[in-house]
């Protein structure tokens, strides 16, 4: 048997534990039940993948997500672990019979699964050996906790199976009645309890009220946007749906970069989504609270709440993700009072009057640390029975309230106006939003500052014998902060290299990274010197041509990889993409223009490059659309793993065709919901897509004598059984009798 520390060495690379790591390890290879409280980060998964490892025998895991599932099992197998999951996402159907006979060292399973497999398949692996049972994320086990789970509460009937196999509970929120009830449930016999600190000193606490509408989104995004540039990440949780897709069009608008996550999206659309935020390719996130339990991206440097969060658990748990690497990292909460009266929409789905009375108790501390004015981590910590001594911690907005804080703390705009003297205030007041939007359009034409932003740059365009000062317009906004710095920087003569490893970030970036923010600086019509840009990337007009030459052969230039597979092995994907995205801009790539002994052309080239008109989306599109899915009924939607939530086929097209319909640019959407109408008008079936398509277009809603008159093709019980399954997903609510779209 291997010995603990060196498991930890060979397989995870670490000389030593986290606090509290070795000692619940060692517990549970005396075979001992342990419940496991530690925070966001703090290394509580390694307390049941080391001891497989060392006793060689399987540990099986139960966790709330099958997403999480897959991410853990590909992390561990790159270790060189033997990990699988079973779940009906599972495409190899070999696992359970070779799961049954210990041939993994982990096993991750959901709760429903792990209450369905078969005795046989217990007994079977008994017999191979099983290390432990872990219950990850815990505290949904308790009707006191937040994210309760049916099934969490049925997984004491194995204990009657699994004689002698210890039970491991963990989780990062949970209160004392919370853990006493997760002791209780599991029928733990003596548990060794570690509770770690709930302390994240590196993370601001900040609280501010605000007035939902267009105005404050804009302003969230200008303020995020200026933070992109750090090379941090950015999560914002939103209450609804909703708001989730009303941020997400901001960011698009504004030319920044996003990613979007919610449960109408089709699995693969979230998938990928996850993908490209883990991997860095998205710097910002915008989310309902179904993302990113279990995420492991630790340079997240501010999580905002766009709306009150139902409960302080869920809180600390998303806010947790922030910081994870131990850097400074910032927490807004932003509410309004109206997300105070959610209790009765919370509690539409709870089956007892106990969860009912925990879901109210949540909401309600929730609404305390909102409107809090004493110390905001005092007050966390105190709530998940942590003493904390001091009465300020000098790290939330109300023990720093003389600072002005970076990220959200600063004034908007229009407070600044509000506040600075009575007769812009009277302004304001009299012409609302029209003044200041006069004053914004006056001042970009003058090229003048505002709120102490910087001055749009001007490019200074060369010729032999003047200089001439030309503005850049608003073309730079369209860009993302970090892309646009880079273009400044590279234009005023850094290198690429001197820009990726700036001494001011907190970690380098990657050069590849520099050189896709030029190329879409250059696309978006920023002047910019290509003869000096493909002289620092090696681009030839040798290489040019043989890259034109694989492209008449290839024909499309819609996948790189056919081109690249014409070329010689010392031309790069970035050769390609720089010659394409000189293509799109218009650049001529003729000898005479463009040849290697004609440097002195820069600055031609530079006035030639300021002149282009912007890439429009089909010139230059940033990823292709994805396939169209369709929808399957609902029975085929609704996995007893609760695995994937009802989704409807939400790609990058479909997307498009929603935002301009809302903007009144087509009227074929709602046309084409009549024409449904009219076709099968006198046996309309109600499925999750008909549902939720027809009732978007109805702003007061429906009634249910409204919903089966429309969808008379279904039996009532057929449609009432599908409006629960809708409501308990949080795709629509109810008040009173009327259904509107979450």
């Amino acid at each position: 048997m291997e010995t603990v520390p060196s498991v930890l060495k060979k397989y995870f690379g670490f000389s030593n534990f986290k606090p509290y790591q070795r000692e619940v390890i060692e517990k549970i290879i005396e075979r001992r039940d342990c419940l496991v409280v530690m925070a966001t980060g703090s290394g509580k998964s390694l307390c049941y993948q080391v001891p497989p490892l060392v006793v060689k025998k399987t540990g099986i895991v139960v966790s709330p997500l099958i997403s999480l599932m897959q991410d853990q099992v590909m992390a561990l197998k790159q270790r060189g672990i033997r990990a699988e999951y079973l779940g009906s996402a599972q495409k190899d159907f070999t696992v359970h019979s070779k799961a049954e006979r210990g041939q993994f060292d982990i096993l991750f399973m959901t709760p429903e699964k792990a209450c369905t497999v078969p005795t046989s398949f217990w007994s079977n692996l008994l017999k191979a050996g099983i290390s432990l049972f872990a219950v990850d994320e815990a505290h949904c086990i308790s009707e006191w906790g937040h994210g309760f789970r049916e099934k969490y509460k049925h997984l004491d009937k194995l204990r009657e199976v699994l004689l002698d196999v210890p039970f491991v509970g963990l989780t990062a929120t949970a209160t004392e009645k919370v853990r006493f009830e997760i002791i209780s449930s599991l029928k733990m016999d003596n548990p060794y309890v570690t509770i770690g600190s709930f302390d994240r000193t590196n993370l601001f606490y900040g609280v501010k009220p605000l007035n939902r509408g267009q105005s404050f989104i804009d302003e969230l995004v200008w303020e995020i946007s200026k933070e992109v540039a750090t090379g941090g990440s950015t999560i914002i949780y939103c209450t609804t749906i909703k708001d989730v897709e009303q941020v997400f069009k901001s960011f698009t608008k504004a030319g920044i970069e996003a990613g979007m996550y919610h449960g109408q999206m089709n699995g693969k659309a979230r998938e990928e989504s996850h993908r490209l935020f883990v991997r860095d390719e998205l710097q910002v996130m915008v989310a309902t609270i179904a993302f990113g339990m279990g995420i492991n991206k630790p340079n997240i440097r501010q999580v905002i709440h766009y709306g009150c969060p139902k409960s302080l658990e869920s809180y600390y748990q998303e806010s947790g993700r922030c910081g994870r690497d131990g850097i400074a990292s910032v927490c807004w909460l932003y509410y309004t009072r109206s997300d105070f009266a959610k209790g009765n929409f919370y509690c539409r789905d709870v089956k007892s009057e106990k969860q009912r009375k925990a879901v109210m108790e949540s909401l309600l501390a929730a609404k305390r640390y909102c409107v809090l004015t004493t110390c905001r981590r005092k007050f966390l910590l105190e709530y998940f029975g942590e003493k904390f001594s001091a009465d300020r911690c000098g790290n939330c907005d109300n023990c720093k309230v003389s600072k002005k804080e970076r990220d959200m703390s600063t004034e908007a705009p229009s407070d600044e106006i509000l506040t600075s003297n009575n007769v812009v205030q009277h302004l304001v007041m009299k012409y609302g939003n029209h003044f200041l939007q006069v004053i914004q359009k006056l001042s970009q034409g003058l090229n003048l500052s505002l709120d102490g932003e910087e001055r749009v740059p001007t490019a200074i365009l060369k010729t032999n014998t003047v200089t001439k000062v030309s503005p850049l317009t608003n073309k730079y906004k369209k860009l993302t902060s970090a892309k646009f710095e880079a273009w400044k920087m590279w234009h005023n003569g850094l290198s690429i290299h001197d820009i990726a490893n700036l001494e001011v970030r907190s970690a380098p970036i990657r050069e590849q990274t520099v050189v896709e923010y030029l190329l879409k600086a250059a696309q978006k019509g920023l002047p910019f010197y290509w003869v000096r840009f493909n002289k620092m990337i090696g681009l030839t007009q040798e290489i040019m041509s043989e890259i034109q030459l694989a492209i008449s052969k290839v024909v499309s230039t819609e996948k790189l990889k056919p081109i690249k597979n014409e070329l010689p092995e010392d031309i790069s994907y970035q050769h390609i993409k720089t010659y394409l995205s000189m293509q799109n801009c218009g650049i001529s790539l003729e000898t005479n223009q463009y040849g290697s002994n004609q440097t002195g052309k820069d600055d031609e080239l530079a006035h030639n490059a300021s002149n282009l008109s912007d890439c429009t989306l089909e010139t230059c599109p940033d990823r292709q659309c994805e396939d169209d899915t369709s929808v399957k009924a609902l029975a085929e939607e609704r996995d007893l793993e609760m695995d994937e939530v009802p989704s409807l086929p939400v790609n990058g097209s479909e997307e498009e065709k929603l935002s301009n319909a809302r903007e009144g640019k087509f009227t074929r959407k709602r046309q084409r919901v009549s024409e449904t109408k009219e076709v099968n008008s006198t046996r309309l079936k109600a499925t999750v897509t008909s549902v939720i398509e027809w009732m978007k277009n109805l702003d007061e809603g429906a009634t249910l004598s409204n919903i089966f008159e429309h969808f008379n093709g279904s039996s009532e019980d057929s449609v009432v059984e599908l409006l629960n399954c809708l409501e308990c997903d949080f795709l629509i609510y109810r008040k009173g009798n009327v259904y509107r779209v979450l």
